[in-house]
């Protein structure tokens, strides 16, 4: 936890000073972090800090999505779509349980509260690559 809270506090220097690719190299590292430890309170702190920080937003949904896994990159391609958890599961042949499990790590991962944002995200410019 004090590593992600150190990683944090120098990303918010490093920002007041100027240097945003820097400091976005430590946000990015404590939200890594804070979503590893489940420290949801510190989460919306760097949300705070860093998510609306113009510079640092993701210009696409490739470029949010580029920090996922594959199976969590496709799950969230599906919900995109509108698909709700039963029919993800079918389409990719695992249970609801593990798609609820993929998405949890997926909203960590983004910093978003749930799958109206994660839709609207994958929405706001098609998915990505096409």
């Amino acid at each position: 936890m004090h590593r992600a809270l150190l990683a944090h506090g120098h990303g918010r220097l490093l920002a007041r000073a100027g240097e945003h690719h820097r400091a976005a190299a430590h946000f990015t590292e404590a939200r890594d972090l804070f979503a590893a430890l489940g420290a949801q309170p510190f989460l919306l702190r760097y949300r705070d800090d860093f998510a609306d920080w113009p510079a640092a937003r993701p210009h696409s949904a490739g470029a949010a999505l580029s920090g996922l896994t594959g199976r969590e990159r496709d799950i969230s391609l599906l919900v995109g779509r509108g698909l709700t958890n039963r029919e993800i599961a079918a389409k990719l042949f695992i249970s609801s349980k593990t798609v609820e499990y993929h998405l949890g790590h997926v909203y960590q991962k983004l910093v978003i509260s749930g799958r109206r944002q994660l839709r609207n995200l994958i929405q706001q410019d098609g998915p990505p690559g096409g």
